[in-house]
């Protein structure tokens, strides 16, 4: 009876062992094209129409974290108002996961809570009434996407999609392992909100507040376009106007070795670790940088000297 007793707490422990209780942040990185995303910016879709943006905002919702062997663990009762014009770091909670697999998660707000009154929420909760309003009323609920902004030839017109509608909340699952440091795990995502706008005619006047039409586009853009992985950015928060044919080699490195660099308009290098906290400045001789660094994964953020930059991530070995 004492073996059994004895085996029943060994394999317990075991269990309970085999994950590791991390906290997990939701990240975005915000972009319309290949540039940082900034209010008042030019761009254009994919069938011609220039247009800027004056306010993006819009709710993640429904987020599971998918791991460890395709187990799922749901984000419960956990909204974000993400605001384009700010980087979106926020804090899921603290989980019992080794290995991310996948997250999947729905843009808008699910039907339970979307009809509900939102005088309920507190000051500052994402769902609480806001300025700009995130609520269009009893019937519609939420604004799942407020996309406005100007167009035409002198930009001078004005387009606004507020996308609503129990109906149109899409569910959208990214592969991604994280970025795990052993403590915590952070999801990069990166944003590209011009293919938000994917085969929708802004080329003038258009106003949609609702749940048809150009609002369905956008929330089926955003389901299936915008949305990919991304890595950390770097310590600058610049990630625009990447440098092309960025290659290191030999990649893994072992500590020591010289990196050879392709892209021979690089300066210098910024080595972080994967949160983004600054080990090693490196210039740049001849293409080549020699590498003193433990073990592990690393960001390099290579700089030319226009200051553009790319990110790349290398691997050390012992």
């Amino acid at each position: 009876m004492k073996k059994l007793y004895t085996l029943a707490i060994v394999l317990i422990v075991t269990s309970t062992a085999m994950f590791a209780q991390k906290d997990v942040y939701f990240n975005i990185s915000h972009f319309l094209g290949t540039s940082n995303f900034a209010f008042a910016q030019q761009a254009t879709n994919n069938i011609g129409n220039a247009y800027e943006v004056d306010r993006l905002q819009y709710y993640v919702s429904s987020i599971a974290l998918i791991h460890d062997g395709g187990q799922t663990t749901p984000v419960p009762n956990h909204w974000i108002l993400v605001d384009a014009s700010t980087y979106t770091n926020d804090l899921l909670g603290n989980f019992n996961i080794t290995n991310l697999e996948e997250v999947t998660f729905s843009i808008g707000v699910e039907s339970a809570v979307n009809n509900s009154d939102p005088t309920l929420w507190a000051v500052g909760h994402p769902l609480a009434l806001s300025t700009p309003s995130m609520h269009w009323g009893w019937a519609g609920g939420y604004r799942f996407v407020a996309f406005e902004g100007r167009t035409g030839t002198t930009f001078s017109d004005t387009y606004q999609i507020h996308a609503t509608g129990n109906q149109n909340y899409f569910s959208q699952t990214i592969t991604t392992t994280g970025e795990d440091d052993g403590n915590e795990i952070n999801i990069y995502l990166d944003a590209d909100y011009q293919r938000g706008l994917e085969d929708i005619i802004v080329s003038s006047a258009l106003i949609n507040h609702g749940d048809m039409n150009e609002a369905v586009d956008l929330l089926q853009n955003f389901q299936t376009f915008v949305f990919k992985a991304g890595v950390a950015p770097p310590p600058n928060g610049i990630v625009n106007n990447p440098l092309e044919n960025l290659a290191f080699y030999p990649n893994p490195v072992a500590n020591n070795e010289t990196i050879t660099i392709e892209n021979g308009e690089i300066s210098n290098i910024v080595i972080s670790d994967l949160a983004g906290k600054v080990i090693r400045e490196l210039e740049v001789i001849n293409g080549q940088i020699t590498v003193d660094l433990a073990g592990g994964s690393y960001l390099a953020i290579a700089y030319n000297k226009n200051e553009q930059i790319a990110v790349a991530k290398i691997m050390v070995t012992q």
